[in-house]
């Protein structure tokens, strides 16, 4: 019994000694300096890129149709009939959503407990709000943003694609994807996107423009641009760019998007 008393005693002498202490606080230095040796760079590259800055708030505006009558069919899933007036989202762009809560939440929670602390003491807070696009683009909040969709269908894309000059366009009457005169992407052959990274000179926020002919195309431009942000990053750095990228149609392969194939890109 004395034995095991002595032991003990021992044992809580040694832990409370400055050594220990000093080790541990040593230890605790060690991952704060690996943090910061390591993760802040990869870190500022992805909010230089999208254009974020402490506790930032990003919009992504979803496509949307608008139902003007209630009197319009709108159906449930068990077959009735249901009253409805307002936007109506996309089903793909929902796929969309899961690519960029991936990365985003990897810029504001980071990999575990300790670096989720450490991002929010050095980099604050990044709010990701994922909006239907407006009816109107009047009386809104300007901030740095993802456009999904074409103009035709995000009021969004319209307004910052129509007072900036971009690299790439779409052409509604022969449903083409133009650089200046030259045609890029033709329906005929697949579904293409445009990804292209804008700055809007009224209002000094940076746009992403990810849109398709089609499901497929939207979803394309989504992928590429999350899958491969650290490539763009290291060519664009903050800079404007812009690519058009071509895939398969979704109903021929629902995930053909992952294969899309790029056709053309600046610089």
């Amino acid at each position: 019994m004395e034995h095991i008393i002595h032991f003990f005693t021992n044992f809580y002498n040694h832990l409370f000694t400055w050594g220990v202490f000093e080790n541990l606080w040593s230890g605790f230095l060690v991952v704060v300096l690996g943090y910061f040796i390591t993760q802040i760079p990869k870190k500022r590259k992805m909010y230089r890129f999208f254009g974020f800055h402490r506790n930032f708030k990003l919009n992504v505006y979803l496509s949307a149709l608008f139902v003007q009558d209630k009197k319009t069919p709108i159906f449930s899933h068990m077959g009735f009939n249901i009253p409805y007036k307002g936007p109506v989202v996309p089903e793909c762009e929902f796929i969309a959503i899961s690519f960029f809560s991936r990365i985003f939440n990897l810029i504001s929670r980071g990999d575990n407990v300790g670096s989720s602390i450490l991002n929010k003491l050095v980099l604050g807070d990044v709010s990701v709000n994922y909006l239907n696009s407006p009816a109107s683009s009047e009386n809104i909040e300007h901030r740095n943003c993802i456009c999904l969709g074409s103009a035709t269908t995000n009021s969004m894309t319209d307004l910052y694609t129509s007072r900036n000059e971009t690299i790439l366009s779409f052409c509604s009457k022969t449903c083409t994807i133009k650089s200046k005169d030259e045609i890029i992407g033709d329906p005929k052959g697949g579904d293409y996107a445009i990804l292209e990274k804008i700055y809007d000179k009224e209002t000094g926020i940076y746009v992403f423009v990810a849109a398709g002919m089609g499901i497929s195309g939207t979803l394309a431009a989504v992928y590429y641009l999350t899958e491969n942000w650290k490539k763009l990053e290291k060519k664009y750095k903050h800079k404007e760019f812009a690519l058009c990228l071509r895939s398969c149609f979704y109903d021929q392969n629902p995930e053909g998007y992952k294969n899309a194939k790029i056709v053309f890109q600046n610089g």
